[in-house]
């Protein structure tokens, strides 16, 4: 049944492999190569795997051996796992599984451990592949609890559907202040670095990403990763990185914004207009990011985020042990 063959990538495959992801079912932009490569090459061990039959590629899965000898996908991103074809059937989804679970025997690789993104990032919702895993004897070792603003496309105003009453009113009483919200590439980087650095300093804990890093990303990828910033006057008092991770969703990095200027809600602001113009180019949701796990709520933050009327969502994680 299976006829399939999993090997490492090589650099003749990058552009068929980012060709197919963007033609996936369930991939990302964590899946795309482009943006993997902006680490530096001995942060991690990749050995980003093909899957094909016939020469024909199924599905593609970035990652990297750990120090425990146990391959993750992902590795320097959000969600990985295998980026799959959209006619995929149920037991070709058994098959796929078995075939990597073979090549991770084959390698002595201690095992696999995949991080999936919710059902909604696809292109056509199912679970498929945690079926697959859960009949292929992986475990569910982790539940990452994301939070996702629905867009209706063609609609305006969403934040007046989805706010809370209070978040309505200081939408519209800060745009009357004068609040107002732009997007832009890494010529704003400092507007943003500043709100970032200070709301990081606040909060006492570091960033996934360094401001080298993120000045990177703004000019690998132009397209697929933006800033958003809300500003009074020529003073930003809030602002967010912005990745499109596939057709159907978008996501924040970042959610910042000048302690000093708080009482204008800049971010409940930038938050209703990035809504807007997310929906007029035909996203589906907008992922403000997990606030909770199998080992932690965040309380505050989960409230914030269900006041804006987003609805939560499962990132799961998965282990096997060869």
């Amino acid at each position: 049944m299976s006829g399939l063959t999993v090997r490492p990538v090589q650099p003749a495959d990058h552009r068929v492999w980012n060709t197919h992801v963007e033609i996936s079912n369930n991939g990302t932009l964590f899946h795309d190569l482009d943006f993997l490569s902006y680490h530096s090459a001995d942060r991690f061990d990749f050995r980003h795997l093909v899957v094909e039959r016939d020469g024909l590629i199924e599905a593609v899965v970035p990652g990297a051996v750990r120090p425990d000898g146990v391959f993750v996908s992902p590795a320097g991103a959000s969600v990985g796992g295998p980026a799959v074809r959209r006619s995929l059937a149920a037991e070709q989804a058994l098959a796929l599984v078995e075939a990597l679970q073979n090549y991770a025997r084959a390698q002595h690789w201690g095992g696999l451990e995949f991080a999936l993104p919710p059902p909604v990032y696809h292109h056509s919702p199912n679970q498929l592949v945690e079926f697959a895993l859960t009949l292929k004897g992986f475990s569910l070792t982790n539940r990452a609890l994301s939070f996702l603003l629905p867009l209706r496309r063609g609609a305006t105003d969403h934040y007046q559907v989805l706010f809370a009453q209070s978040r309505r009113s200081y939408v519209r009483a800060n745009r009357r202040k004068g609040v107002t919200t732009r997007e832009a590439g890494a010529e704003a980087i400092d507007a943003f670095l500043e709100l970032f650095q200070e709301t990081y300093d606040r909060l006492g804990t570091s960033a996934t990403h360094t401001p080298s890093e993120i000045v990177d990303l703004l000019r690998r990828l132009p397209h697929r990763v933006r800033l958003w910033l809300a500003w009074l006057g020529e003073t930003a008092i809030a602002g967010s990185l912005v990745f499109v991770l596939n057709p159907n969703v978008c996501c924040t990095f970042y959610i910042c914004d000048r302690l000093s200027h708080r009482d204008h809600h800049g971010v409940t602001v930038l938050l209703a207009d990035l809504l807007d113009i997310l929906a007029q180019r035909d996203f589906r949701y907008l992922d403000l990011g997990p606030s909770a796990s199998s080992t932690h709520f965040n309380r505050g933050v989960v409230y914030f985020k269900e006041s804006l009327g987003a609805q939560a969502f499962c990132r799961d994680s998965w282990r096997w042990n060869a």
